[in-house]
């Protein structure tokens, strides 16, 4: 499994009237954004085996920490990620947390 760590970050955006705001960085919709990306050119199927993964993301709830994907999944994330182009500044913070994903072990729980 690996371990993504989804809390917002704060970025600069700059408004048409040239001033500078700090504004909250969505990873876990941006992490979803990256996982069905127009330009990956994904067919039905494809798309259709990557939802169960962006339920997940969505669904992640923040006080429980960092998001757990599994190997498949995150290797999903990771190849969006190697193929989408025009990445900027402001998703720096969000891709070096993919690709330095944190690989853990996970016990099952004992019933």
């Amino acid at each position: 499994m690996r371990k993504i760590d989804v809390s917002g970050y704060l970025v600069k955006l700059k408004t048409p009237a040239g001033e500078m705001h700090d504004i909250q960085y969505d990873v876990k919709e941006m992490l979803v954004g990256i996982l069905l990306h127009s330009s990956l050119q994904l067919t039905g199927i494809e798309l259709h085996a990557r939802m169960p993964i962006a339920d997940k993301i969505k669904k992640h709830d923040l006080s429980k920490g960092e998001l757990l994907l599994e190997e498949d999944e995150y290797s999903k994330l990771l190849s969006a990620v190697k193929t989408i182009q025009g990445f900027g500044m402001n998703d720096a913070e969000m891709v070096r947390r993919i690709i330095e994903a944190e690989e853990v072990a996970v016990k099952e729980a004992v019933k």
